[in-house]
């Protein structure tokens, strides 16, 4: 596979009639995948939107993923990693997980097609509502989760085409992981790749945990593997942001952040004046800093949270998401509002 960032070499007379190519991925086949623009930046991948034509001219719309180069010293211990995490994820088929198409190299950079879902992160969809001053509204905060915790259980129970259980878990699931469609369709992406890309120098180590301080668990915090119960901490961090609030100030920085999360420091106090009991019930037991006393997996979860949201009317609400998204992401000359992509991670957004 090769980038082609220019066109090839034309007269002037060519150039003035044809526009300039876009940069594109060749493929095996004959097939190419024309790249478009910049859709955001994580902390070790960069997501362009794309187009994949096939040698007979069938073309599909696609997120292109590049993760950043392995170093040389990292290959052997770090890309068998990333690439297990990214063809497991690709056996997964949810409406909950966004598909992977394909993965590819470039050089030592992998690279994904997968499923474009055009909408925003979860993350800025939080993001928005605080920036207005408004409150998600607690149906559609119990409606997101819910399929983020199916999506997770979706993960763990697929099967490989052996007819293996394969078993996947996330291991860091967060807000900037979970993926809203104008649609309303709730998706979550990138299982194993936080682990997979982290790089062990010391004091970046524990900046690329503080980005994720609020809904890491105290044991993936300390070291430890994460497993299916450390999924279900986190999808607890991401409903208790939505209806109580942040997990701490804004103010705190990197080092307290990740001595907090180490901790399993968490002002439960704050749940049952706030919440209908029976979800301020199962907001304590996903929190809770042991892992053995959590629910055993993101499934066990997703069905306490439906069980507990029928009585408050709570079903597919992906219509009420739909509006939400619309309404949140557009001001009143119909021009949308774009989240600050350049700003510092924010402890309390992420």
């Amino acid at each position: 596979m090769a980038w082609s960032n220019s066109p090839p070499a034309k007269s002037s007379a060519d150039a003035k009639s044809d526009p300039p190519r876009r940069p594109t991925i060749a493929l095996p086949g004959e097939r190419q995948v024309f790249l478009g623009e910049r859709l955001g930046r994580g902390n070790a991948s960069v997501v362009l939107s794309g187009v994949l034509e096939s040698a007979q001219g069938i073309r599909r719309r696609v997120a292109v993923k590049v993760i950043d180069a392995v170093a040389h010293d990292e290959q052997e211990q770090v890309l068998p990693d990333i690439l297990e995490a990214l063809q497991q994820s690709a056996q997964v088929n949810h409406p909950n997980v966004a598909t992977i198409y394909e993965v590819t190299m470039e050089g030592h950079a992998p690279v994904v097609l997968s499923e474009l879902i055009e909408g925003r992160t979860l993350e800025a969809f939080i993001d928005a509502y605080a920036r207005v001053g408004r409150k998600i509204p607690p149906d559609l905060a119990l409606f997101i989760v819910t399929e983020i915790a199916e999506g997770l259980a979706g993960a763990r129970d697929a099967r490989t085409l052996e007819g293996a259980l394969l078993n996947l878990i996330h291991g860091e699931p967060s807000a900037r992981d979970v993926l809203i469609s104008w649609n309303g369709e709730v998706k979550i992406t990138d299982f194993g790749l936080a682990q997979a890309t982290r790089i062990a120098s010391g004091v970046r180590n524990i900046r690329s945990f503080a980005r994720r301080a609020a809904t890491l668990s105290p044991e993936v915090a300390k070291g430890r593997r994460p497993d299916a119960r450390s999924d279900v901490f986190a999808v607890g961090m991401i409903l208790r942001e939505m209806l109580v609030g942040p997990r701490w100030p804004e103010s705190i920085n990197d080092q307290d952040a990740f001595a907090r999360v180490r901790a399993g420091d968490m002002d439960m106090d704050v749940l049952a004046p706030r919440l209908y009991e029976p979800i301020a019930a199962i907001l304590t037991r996903a929190l809770e800093v042991e892992p053995a006393n959590r629910f055993p997996h993101a499934g066990a979860l997703a069905f306490e949270l439906r069980r507990a949201s029928l009585p408050l009317g709570v079903g597919d609400n992906r219509i009420f998401l739909q509006h939400a998204m619309r309404d949140i992401f557009t001001s009143d000359d119909d021009t949308e509002i774009e989240p600050d992509k350049t700003a510092p991670a924010r402890h309390s957004r992420r």
